[in-house]
């Protein structure tokens, strides 16, 4: 996972603007950032019309089937363990007030309009699952079943988003706040690769304001993981010049779907890939390490990947005319 200290935009195009390097692709670089820089800080306006409706999946339970996508996209790593970061005390709007979990039915859309959470059937009227105090919420979680959710709101005119995980229990926790440019994005319910009939755990990608590693050339982005021991962050080995950017995966199960961002633009700004940790027997994966990859298409949009079931999904696929 990328450690190294990043630097703004401005300064990276005052570097290059010395350097006189500022090619054809050198250009792309800058042009992405400030789009994605644009995104973090426009929060919920950018990305609530298709985050905040997702489906309830049912629970599953079975390995994972084997990938044939190709070859991996990334280099074998050896598990380490890393230290897990407690829980912050209470924080949000949200913290610590109860909801009432019932069932979902597989299929079904979760949709919040800022003070009330609704489930929308595809068939139907739709049932409110929760009244709360007036929040941004622009993603929406479910762990198999629906009686498990994760949230991620906040005021945007302070910058601060806020993880709720909403509990089988009837809880409302604060899982993870971000300031200081730094985002929460695309919170995903799945077992470690190495862990087929493990606990469910909460995984989302932390994505900085246009912040980059100039030492390899990637945007600066957490992946990060919940569990009862606290928060972890994940290492998510990539090929030189790429960084995770979102996840997506069907709840519940061991195999998730990461699109990467491309810092030279080549041969499309975004490449999709399928994790292959639980084909690969697992032995250099952990729940805080991600280490095999394969490819599925190369994209020029964010759109994400919709899951149908376990074993199938739907990717967009476009290319930019140069």
């Amino acid at each position: 996972m990328i450690s190294a200290p990043g630097k703004t935009l401005r300064e990276e195009l005052h570097r290059q603007q010395r350097m006189g390097t500022r090619s054809r692709q050198s250009r792309a670089l800058p042009e992405a950032l400030a789009e994605v820089g644009a995104r973090v800080r426009r929060g919920p306006g950018r990305i609530a019309v298709w985050c905040v409706l997702v489906l309830v999946a049912a629970s599953c339970t079975g390995p994972a089937k084997p990938s044939h996508e190709g070859p991996t996209a990334s280099a074998t790593v050896t598990a380490t363990p890393s230290e897990a970061t407690p829980a912050p005390s209470p924080v949000g709007a949200l913290s610590g007030l109860r909801w009432h979990p019932t069932p979902i039915a597989p299929g079904t859309l979760l949709h919040d309009d800022g003070q009330r959470l609704w489930a929308v059937p595809l068939h139907g009227s739709p049932r409110l699952l929760w009244s709360h105090p007036k929040q941004d919420v622009y993603m929406i979680a479910s762990a198999p079943g629906g009686t498990e959710l994760a949230i991620v709101g906040g005021p945007v005119v302070r910058n601060v988003s806020v993880l709720y995980l909403l509990g089988s229990d009837g809880s409302v926790t604060a899982v993870r706040e971000t300031t200081g440019g730094w985002s929460i994005w695309t919170p995903i319910f799945v077992r470690a690769p190495n862990e087929p009939h493990g606990q469910i755990r909460l995984y989302w990608v932390e994505p900085s304001d246009g912040k980059f590693d100039l030492t390899t050339d990637t945007l600066l982005v957490r992946v990060m993981e919940y569990d009862p021991s606290g928060v972890h962050e994940v290492q998510v080995p990539l090929l030189w010049g790429t960084t995770p950017f979102e996840f997506s995966a069907y709840p519940g199960d061991t195999t998730s779907i990461r699109v990467a961002f491309r810092a030279d633009n080549v041969p499309t700004r975004y490449e999709i890939l399928r994790n292959a940790d639980r084909t690969n027997g697992g032995t250099a994966s952990s729940p805080t390490v991600w280490g095999y990859w394969h490819t599925i298409t190369d994209t020029d949009v964010d759109t994400g990947v919709v899951w149908l079931s376990p074993d199938e999904y739907v990717v967009e696929q476009a290319t930019r005319r140069m």
